[in-house]
């Protein structure tokens, strides 16, 4: 066997393979589907528009519709609503801000703070809210010891530019540390949270059961 026999016998094995039993010829099986494969892009390349706006339209939609199915596959696996895009709407806040002054654990001083109240038309009703306020102590530091009771306010008037405010007696816990002066500056603080709050008020009283000048606490200074 000479040279050109072996590159004869070559070229024909290159054409064809034995798979078992049966003889594959890539070769024709590609020429056989190639004009197949052209004819498909053809026809898709004849689909698209021309026109570059319509072309642009195309593509846009194209890709909008495999965003939507990659969201409808995320919300699938991750077991969540499709239709849940926008977040629940915030509750809007109707509260008013306002002024308070605590006595300071100085006893000589007051402390400035603001609260957030629900908004009452009722001038007596809001001065109750406020003397409560200032009663409850800080939120932020410790002020128990300079009110050491539990008021109750009873009543509260207002006539023009005075008000009066009835606080029912409480009785101090003996463990209570009640602070010197606490009282004073407890009532200073009620009167400027309400005049500061209400600016029609000028002038607050506070009571004891009606009586005026009254220790609110008996252990008081």
């Amino acid at each position: 066997m000479n040279i050109a026999h072996i590159k004869q016998a070559v070229a024909s094995a290159k054409d064809r393979i034995v798979v078992g039993a049966r003889e594959i010829r890539p070769r024709e099986r590609i020429a056989r589907f190639l004009p197949a494969v052209q004819e498909l892009i053809e026809k898709g390349r004849d689909r698209i528009p021309t026109d570059a706006t319509r072309r642009n339209r195309l593509y846009v939609l194209v890709i909008a519709l495999i965003c939507l199915f990659d969201y409808l596959a995320i919300s699938y696996l991750t077991d969540r609503n499709p239709l849940a895009i926008y977040p629940s709407l915030p509750v809007l806040d109707s509260r008013a801000t306002v002024t308070v002054y605590l006595p300071n654990p100085d006893g000589k001083t007051l402390i400035k703070e603001t609260r957030r109240v629900e908004p009452l038309d009722d001038r007596e009703e809001f001065a109750r809210t406020l003397v409560k306020l200032v009663a409850r102590g800080s939120d932020f530091e410790n002020t128990s010891f300079t009110v050491p009771v539990d008021v109750i306010v009873r009543k509260v008037w207002i006539h023009e530019e005075r008000c009066a405010v009835d606080i029912a007696l409480a009785q101090v816990k003996e463990s209570m540390k009640v602070l010197p002066g606490s009282e004073v500056m407890f009532r200073q603080a009620v009167a400027k949270t309400i005049t500061e709050n209400i600016p029609s008020v000028k002038i607050v009283h506070v009571l004891e059961k009606g009586i005026p000048n009254r220790n609110i606490w008996e252990m008081g200074i």
